[in-house]
């Protein structure tokens, strides 16, 4: 990577078009703690994690973030 910020622009390019192709989904599922707190922390939507959530689709308790 070049010192000056290639990286960041890249980066705002790859943001920019996320945003376009943004949804408004019913919850947020991720395998990854670091994901599920810097996620959740700049979103009203309800995150968990993958495995809590493949536990209720197959008959587990709801994850309690969707309670």
């Amino acid at each position: 990577m070049r010192e000056g910020g290639e990286a960041s622009r890249t980066s705002s390019s790859r943001t920019t078009r996320i945003g376009d192709e943004s949804v408004e989904p019913d919850v947020i599922a991720t395998g990854n703690i670091g994901c599920m707190s810097q996620i959740g922390g700049g979103t009203a939507i309800p995150v968990v994690h993958t495995v809590e959530l493949l536990d209720w689709a197959t008959g587990g308790p709801k994850p309690a973030a969707l309670s």
